[in-house]
């Protein structure tokens, strides 16, 4: 597969990547699974439809800290990949377009699309972390999700 050269495209290609193998290995532990992982991952994919709403100009269908079960992440994350790719493939040039929104707690703030994917991107391994960290605690090997990781298996 070549590289993409829009490197958002190559970022919301690698998030899906990464999504995925965490909801692969989800669906490996099962009732093993610590709960606050399912609940970091929900959070992960409802941040991305909830920043894709703001970007589109329309109110979130979700809540940042909404919780759901496995299925419902996996829909989600089909969701998100193909949102995130009509907002990247609906603006060549990202950093002259700003977005008015009001945060989760009603705070308004304005940003430039480009630092809204960035946010969105850079979000999701953070938590990412987070979940591999919980899954350690409860004795489970989690999932490599680096990016080089992604890159290799290409």
């Amino acid at each position: 597969m070549d590289t993409p050269s829009n490197i958002f495209e190559q970022l919301w290609l690698y998030n899906r990547w990464a999504n995925g193998m965490v909801l692969s290995v989800f669906e490996k532990y099962g009732s093993q699974l610590p709960a606050s992982s399912l609940r970091l991952m929900s959070h992960v994919l409802n941040a991305q439809l909830v920043w894709v709403s703001r970007i589109k100009g329309q109110i979130p269908s979700v809540g940042i800290w909404d919780e759901h079960d496995l299925d419902t992440c996996k829909k989600m994350n089909d969701l998100t990949f193909a949102a995130l790719k009509e907002v990247i493939d609906g603006q060549p040039d990202y950093t002259g377009i700003r977005v008015s929104y009001k945060t989760s707690n009603g705070m308004a703030f304005e940003s430039t699309w480009q630092e809204i994917l960035l946010q969105v991107f850079t979000h999701a391994p953070y938590h990412r972390g987070q979940i591999a960290r919980d899954q350690r605690e409860k004795g489970l090997e989690p999932v490599n999700t680096d990016f080089i990781m992604y890159t290799r298996m290409k």
